[in-house]
């Protein structure tokens, strides 16, 4: 299985770009407006706060749940 990979700006790496239907270059970033062809692919980046990463690691009886087999 390959490594998930997001697309990005080549100018500022993030990840809020849109593809453009009627003008060129086909790519626009959101967030510091470069127009480009084709944009870079690289792994996501982890983000440490939200739900996602406060659940990790967490044991499932930790949250009320019994663990998988045991319902």
């Amino acid at each position: 299985m390959g490594e998930h990979v997001v697309e990005a700006c080549p100018n500022c790496d993030r990840c809020d770009i849109h593809r453009r239907l009627r003008k060129e270059p086909a790519f626009l970033c959101d967030k510091c407006q470069h127009e480009f062809e084709e944009p870079v692919e690289r792994p996501p980046k982890c983000r440490s706060s939200g739900s996602r990463s406060s659940l990790d690691g967490l044991d499932p009886e930790d949250l009320g749940l019994s663990p998988i087999g045991e319902r």
